[in-house]
């Protein structure tokens, strides 16, 4: 039904300027939620790329290696088929909505701490696939409760 929907967007907007862009979460490849089987998972994935135009993310880890290995498959297919993933960094407490901030967001963290998994991550993916890259995205900038924290509080 999810890839049906970015296919049917993709074909309702055929023959006009708009942009289907789809975001998804990087567990997507490795939910047993989607499939039981990680080859369908991955193909899943694919699927994704391939019915959308502009591909988000949501990679929410904390460290270069896991925000780099956990996206690597999604980047290497966006290379392969011409298109490009902003991949998605979390900055908000999690934990009101029974999240853990520690390896999934940067709250209660330092602005330091988050640049340098940016820059350290950056480097892999420009090293594996540099045309795959689309950039990144902080989510999010500030929350509208201030204690829920956010990039703003992080970064002023």
């Amino acid at each position: 039904n999810y890839i049906g929907m970015y296919n049917a967007m993709k074909a309702a907007a055929a023959g006009t300027n708009l942009k289907i862009v789809g975001v998804a979460p990087r567990w997507y490849d490795t939910s047993t939620d989607i499939s039981t089987t990680a080859s369908v998972r991955i193909q899943f994935m694919k699927d994704f790329i391939d019915a959308v135009d502009e591909v988000g993310l949501m990679n929410y880890v904390v460290t270069a290696s896991s925000f780099y290995n956990d996206a690597a498959n999604e980047l290497a297919y966006a290379q392969q088929v011409g298109k490009k993933v902003v991949l998605g960094i979390e900055t908000i407490d999690l934990s009101p909505w029974g999240g853990s901030n520690g390896p999934t967001s940067f709250y209660g963290k330092t602005c330091s701490d988050m640049n340098n998994m940016i820059n350290s991550s950056y480097t892999t993916i420009m090293a594996n696939s540099p045309n795959g890259f689309g950039g990144f995205a902080i989510h999010d900038f500030y929350q509208v409760a201030p204690h829920l924290g956010g990039w703003k509080p992080l970064c002023p």
